[in-house]
């Protein structure tokens, strides 16, 4: 499997899930068991996030090693310029309601969108918020 990918995934993985997932949430995992790793998708921006995340923490070498085996596991979606346009159009939308979203999950939002994919998420206050999302929480 290509860590760079489009991708044909069905769900697109949240930080908040994956994080969840590693450090032992079973529910996440029977639902990843259920439908396969071939199902998800890690947006490079989660990817980011997930690496700052173990380069800031006290066990920086273990959470490391775990990183690896994950993006091996499961492919990295790349972003375009349909990303970024849908993305550029999000924001300047809620900037202009007064309720602007994190840039990080406009981001995971595009992806989304561009591929008509499920994001995966236990943040479901920002995500609602944009009307052309499948949203699913796995954490309850």
């Amino acid at each position: 499997m290509s860590i760079f990918s489009k991708s044909a995934s069905k769900y697109i993985l949240d930080t908040n899930i994956i994080v969840y997932w590693l450090n032992g949430n079973k529910l996440i995992e029977k639902k990843i068991i259920e439908l396969g790793l071939t199902q998800l998708g890690i947006p490079f921006i989660v990817a980011c996030e997930l690496y700052y995340g173990a380069y800031h923490s006290a066990y920086k070498e273990k959470n490391l090693a775990v990183l690896k085996k994950l993006f091996q596991d499961i492919p990295i979606l790349i972003h375009g310029l349909e990303e970024a346009e849908i993305f550029g159009k999000l924001k300047a939308q809620f900037r202009q309601k007064g309720h602007p979203i994190d840039d990080a999950d406009l981001i995971i939002a595009s992806c989304a969108i561009t591929r008509n994919q499920t994001i995966v998420t236990h943040n479901l206050k920002h995500f609602q918020r944009i009307p052309q999302l499948s949203i699913e929480d796995w954490f309850v």
